[in-house]
């Protein structure tokens, strides 16, 4: 087989699966929805937890709930207990509510930044479509840096409308 014929039979198996993704990121954005960016290799995970933990993720407990509940359990003055970066108090205990976010590992769930649900970036209105989003947010990395501080959305109310396995859109209806 000649390069010729290969890069003919590469080309037409190509072709119609480009097209395909082209036209499925100029699919008009509903002007009567909220379209959210969020950050993340497990979304299907995150839109199924519907809550963000604090420290994206990091620094949190490994054990079973039961060993949670005692290492809970053991918080004195002299000697708080530290999840996902927070030093926790007894005085404090009350004010933390904590998930697991992968099998036996806890984190602390920000109920602050995400008291909605997910953290994420909420996308301008005035964009068009998923290829417009994806443009816009190249061109503003500094915003659309993956913390989505003070933004979230319910993911009971979401659907997925693109990943590329990390930048992820959600369409809330």
């Amino acid at each position: 087989m000649g390069k010729g014929l290969i890069l003919s039979l590469i080309t037409k198996q190509l072709i119609p699966v480009l097209s395909g993704l082209r036209a499925k990121n100029m699919k008009k954005f509903d002007k009567n929805c909220q379209y959210y960016l969020r950050y993340s290799n497990y979304i299907e995970e995150d839109l199924k937890r519907n809550w963000s933990s604090w420290s994206f993720g990091q620094l949190g407990f490994n054990g079973t709930k039961a060993q949670l509940d005692n290492y809970i359990e053991s918080v004195t003055d002299e000697n708080p207990i530290s999840i996902s970066g927070f030093d926790i108090y007894p005085i404090d205990i009350d004010n933390f509510r904590f998930g697991e976010l992968y099998p036996n590992y806890w984190v602390v769930i920000d109920n602050v930044n995400a008291n909605n649900g997910l953290s994420a970036h909420l996308l301008p209105s005035t964009l068009l479509n998923v290829s417009d989003a994806l443009s816009f947010i190249e061109e503003n990395k500094c915003k659309y840096d993956g913390s989505g501080d003070g933004e979230s959305f319910d993911a009971k109310k979401g659907k997925l409308i693109y990943s590329d396995g990390w930048m992820n859109i959600i369409e809330i209806n």
